[in-house]
Formats: C-alpha cells, sequence, structure tokens
C-alpha cells in the first residue's frame, strides 16, 4: 500500500458513495423496493493544484506505484468542530449494522453529521461517515451512527483514527498527469476503496 503525498492539498474533491443495494419497480405495478445490500462503500475523485514539475514527477510516481499496489490518501475535512477524541477503540466484538460502539473517547468530545473515520481492522481501513452529530458520554463511550453498514465485524479494541484515510485502488485510467507548456503540472486521481 502507498502513502500517496500529504501536500499539496487538493484544489478538488469529489466524493462519491459506492451503493451495491438496488431500486426494483415492479413491471406491473405494486410498490417500489429499495433493496440494501451490504459492502457500500466510498470513492473520492480527487484534482491536484498546479504542480511544479518536481512535483508533478513525485505525484507522477507515487500515483503508478500505487496503480500497482494500492493507496492511502489523507482526507481533509474542512469546517469540523475542534475536537481531540482521545484513543478511540472498538468496544465490543461481534459488532455488526450501522452503530459501531467505542470507548476510549474524550468525554464530551462532539463529532459532526458527515464526518469521516477509519476503522482500522485486520491491518486494512475502512473509512466510515458518521449519520448523525453527537458527542462522546462521560466515560468516554459512545454509539457511533453510521451513513453505510459495518463492511467487516471488527475486533474487540480495533482503533478508530479520527485523522481518517481511504484506502483502496487507484484505477490506472483515473490517474492521470499532464505537463503543460508553461512547465506546469495538472494532477487527477481516483481512489475506491477495496474492502
Amino acid at each position: 500500500m502507498i502513502d500517496l503525498p500529504d501536500t499539496p492539498g487538493p484544489a478538488d474533491v469529489v466524493w462519491r458513495p459506492l451503493d451495491f443495494g438496488a431500486v426494483r419497480v415492479p413491471p406491473l405495478g405494486g410498490p417500489v423496493q429499495r433493496i440494501n445490500r451490504d459492502g457500500n462503500r466510498w470513492a473520492v475523485d480527487v484534482t491536484l493544484p498546479s504542480l511544479s514539475l518536481a512535483d508533478t514527477r513525485r505525484w507522477q510516481g507515487a500515483l503508478a506505484a500505487a496503480a500497482r499496489d494500492g493507496a492511502r490518501w489523507k482526507v481533509r475535512q474542512l469546517g469540523l468542530p475542534v475536537a481531540s477524541f482521545g484513543a478511540t477503540l472498538v468496544a465490543g466484538a461481534g459488532q455488526t449494522g450501522t452503530t459501531l460502539n467505542v470507548d476510549g473517547g474524550t468525554a464530551g468530545a462532539p463529532w459532526a453529521q458527515g464526518q469521516f473515520f477509519s476503522l482500522i481492522s485486520g491491518g486494512q481501513r475502512y473509512l466510515h461517515q458518521l449519520a448523525a452529530a453527537g458527542a462522546f458520554a462521560g466515560d468516554g463511550t459512545a454509539a457511533l451512527p453510521l451513513v453505510e453498514a459495518l463492511r467487516v465485524v471488527p475486533a474487540d479494541n480495533d482503533v478508530i483514527d479520527w485523522a481518517p484515510r481511504i484506502e483502496g485502488i487507484v484505477p490506472p485510467e483515473a490517474a492521470v498527469v499532464r505537463i503543460g507548456m508553461d512547465r506546469r503540472g495538472q494532477v487527477s486521481f481516483t481512489i475506491e476503496e477495496m474492502g
């Protein structure tokens, strides 16, 4: 797994949910149904600002390696409450569904609706988004409401990373590097979560 450079930050980011459910419309009438399936995850399309030739080459090398080995990239979250979340861990094995019980958080630390975090389980990062705002209880516990269901059954004490990174594949056709006549580089790429 290749850690993509943290600098420069992106000029533009487009988040896309990868949803494996479907809406079923009966051909002969009847109610429309939404069929949810496990495995929903995230993809991100990133465009970097104009780069120097040296920075363009650095990104080009990293993206070429990431197309082969996968990539991790720092998620930027603007406008969130400033909070220290402590050493948050999964509280109890065997959890499934759209709520994740955690402990070890900072009492009263607030999170925002739409905020991302990474669940690190079995050495892999799973990016999740919070479905509602909330805060840690006085004893540092919380039930985190998730937009998408857990894609892995975490172990007790798996780590929650509040400085998340998306981890996944970089489709080779989605890693574009251009160098203009002005000797400046334009770089864009996509990361799709694997698990």
